[in-house]
């Protein structure tokens, strides 16, 4: 087993140096077809093609960043650092749905109440005062906000 994690590691590596595409995370069963498999340069090409031709379904990638988005923690404390963890791993998200080609820029009143779902009282009551001339929330101007927000708080700290 330790030698799949390693190619595991390995292959994952070779993902971040050599791969155009994002294919999402690699599951961790991935490492049981390739337990036996001995760690060559040789073998790279061969185990990506098997783990593309297993696991690179941009319909199942899609639909796990939207879940991904739902299972985010919604903030608690209304502290600085939840509030930038949680606009980073949002806009992480977003970015993998325009890499597999999703029409984000065209989905702003989802994307909004998904973070609306999110945030703390405070952060929405804020983006209320600071939005409220506008028809619609646009989700671009609301991360805009969010970024400033975050860097207010940050240097505001004591």
């Amino acid at each position: 087993m330790r030698q799949a994690q390693m190619l595991i590691k390995n292959i994952e590596q070779f993902k971040n140096d050599f791969s155009e595409s994002d294919v999402g995370e690699i599951p961790s069963d991935a490492a049981l077809l390739f337990e036996h498999t001995t760690l060559t340069a040789d073998n790279y090409a061969t185990t990506w093609a098997a783990l593309l031709k297993r696991y690179d379904n941009p319909r199942m990638l899609v639909r796990d960043y939207y879940r991904t988005f739902s299972n985010l923690p919604a903030m608690h404390a209304g502290s600085v650092d939840e509030l930038a963890q949680l606009v980073d791993e949002f806009m992480r998200h977003v970015n993998g749905l325009r890499k597999l080609k999703e029409p984000v820029d065209r989905r702003d009143t989802p994307l909004t109440t998904m973070m609306f779902f999110k945030l703390d009282s405070a952060t929405i009551l804020a983006w209320e005062k600071h939005s409220s001339a506008s028809i619609k929330d646009k989700y671009s101007y609301l991360i805009d906000f969010l970024q400033k927000r975050i860097r207010i708080l940050r240097s505001s700290q004591t």
